[in-house]
C-alpha cells in the first residue's frame, strides 16, 4: 500500500524541514542543552499555510501559468490555469479517483504532462479532456520530479527509486518504460531540466550529484558529485555550463567539457530550495530559508537586485519564457508575479 500525505501532514513536514536546514545553517540559534534561541527567531518563524503552490509551470507565450497546489484543496482539484490577460480558472484533468501531485504545461498549453500518486503518467488535453496513459511505474514506485522539453515533443521524469525515464507523449506506456536513463535503485532525483534546444537533459540528486545527457546520443556525458547537501535544482547554460544549488547553500556553475567546478558562491539563504534561469540564459533566481529572491547576472556573476517576500521558504521560482516575469510561490500560501527585470511586483495570483 502506498501512503498518503494529507495537505496539512506536507505543510508540518515542509515546516520542520525548513526550520531544521535553518538550525543546521546557523549554531548561534541554539541555545546550551539544544533550545531556540529566541533572539535568533525572528527570521526563522513564519505562519505556514495548508495550502501551498509546489510547481508552476509556463506556456511558450508567457501569457498563461499553470500552478499545482497541494493542501487543503476541496474538491475543485489542485491545478489552476492562470491567464494574465483574463484571469484564472480550475483545470479538471486526469482520471477520476486518482491523486494528482504534479502537472507540467506543454509549450502549446493545450496539453499537461499529470503525474499521480498512484505512479500513473498522463498526457492530458486541457481542452479536449483527452487522458492518455504515457507510463506505469512498476511496484511502489511514486514520481520525485516531472518536466516537459521546451518544444513539448518529449518529457523526462524521475521516480522515487531512483530510476529516470525519457518519454515521448506519443508512445504506448510499455515502450517509456523502456527507454530509462537511469534505472533504480539509485539515488533519488529531486529535479530534472532540459537545455533550451532540448538536446541536453540535467538531473541534480539526493546526494548532492548532477548528470547531464546528450540526448542526440542517448549518452550520459558528465557525471558529478557537486555538493555536500541535497541538490535542489539544476539548469543547462549556454556554452556548455551547468548551474546547481542545494542544501548546502552554495550555488555552482560546472563546466560540461570537462573542466569541472568552474564559480561557486555561497547563497545566504539558509539553503536553496528552488532556483531558476531565464531562457535566454543571462539571469537567474533562487531563493530558500529566508525572506528574499536573489536575482543574479550570470554574464557578470554578479547580484542584480535582491526581492523581499513574506515566505520563510521557496516551493518554486519559474521565469517566464519571454523574460518579463518572475513567478514566486512560498510556504506562506502566496504566489506572486514580479517585473524580472525590477524586481517589483506585478499580481498576487490566486493559490487555491
Amino acid at each position: 500500500m502506498k501512503l498518503r500525505e494529507t495537505g496539512t501532514g506536507l505543510a508540518i513536514i515542509g515546516g520542520i524541514v525548513a526550520l531544521g536546514v535553518w538550525v543546521a545553517s546557523r549554531p548561534a540559534a541554539l541555545q546550551p542543552g539544544g533550545f531556540l534561541n529566541p533572539s535568533e527567531l525572528e527570521e526563522a518563524v513564519t505562519p505556514i499555510s495548508s495550502t501551498a503552490v509546489r510547481k508552476i509551470s509556463w506556456s511558450a507565450d508567457g501569457r498563461r501559468l499553470l500552478t499545482v497546489t497541494h493542501g487543503e484543496i476541496g474538491e475543485a482539484g489542485p491545478l489552476i490555469l492562470h491567464n494574465l490577460d483574463e484571469g484564472p480558472r480550475r483545470v479538471s484533468v486526469g482520471p477520476p479517483g486518482e491523486t494528482i501531485v504534479s502537472a507540467d504545461l506543454a509549450a502549446d498549453d493545450r496539453y499537461a504532462l499529470v503525474a499521480t500518486r498512484e505512479g500513473r503518467l498522463w498526457w492530458s488535453g486541457l481542452e479536449s479532456g483527452e487522458d492518455r496513459l504515457v507510463l506505469e511505474l512498476p511496484g511502489e514506485s511514486e514520481f520525485s520530479w516531472t518536466t516537459v522539453s521546451p518544444d513539448g515533443t518529449k518529457a523526462a521524469v524521475a521516480a522515487t527509486d531512483g530510476s529516470v525515464f525519457l518519454i515521448d507523449p506519443q508512445s504506448a506506456p510499455e515502450r517509456n518504460l523502456e527507454r530509462r536513463l537511469v534505472t533504480g535503485p539509485a539515488v533519488r532525483t529531486t529535479h530534472l531540466k532540459f537545455s533550451s534546444d532540448g538536446r541536453y537533459l540535467a538531473a541534480a540528486n539526493y546526494g548532492g550529484g548532477i548528470r547531464l545527457w546528450d540526448l542526440s546520443t542517448g549518452q550520459e556525458v558528465q557525471n558529478w558529485q557537486g555538493h555536500e547537501q541535497p541538490a535542489t535544482s539544476v539548469a543547462v547554460l549556454p556554452e556548455g555550463r551547468v548551474l546547481t544549488a542545494s542544501l548546502d547553500d552554495t550555488v555552482r556553475i560546472w563546466d560540461a567539457n570537462g573542466k569541472g567546478e568552474v564559480l561557486g558562491a555561497k547563497a545566504g539563504l539558509f539553503g536553496v530550495t528552488s532556483m531558476a534561469v531565464s531562457v535566454d540564459g543571462k539571469t537567474a533566481a533562487w531563493g530558500g530559508h529566508r525572506r528574499k529572491i536573489v536575482v543574479w547576472d550570470l554574464e557578470t556573476a554578479r547580484k542584480r537586485f535582491e526581492i523581499s517576500i513574506s515566505a520563510s521558504m521557496v516551493w518554486d521560482i519559474k521565469f517566464s519564457p519571454d523574460c518579463q516575469f518572475l513567478a514566486v510561490s512560498g510556504n506562506d500560501g502566496t504566489l506572486q508575479l514580479y517585473d524580472a527585470r525590477t524586481g517589483r511586483v506585478k499580481k498576487a495570483l490566486e493559490v487555491g
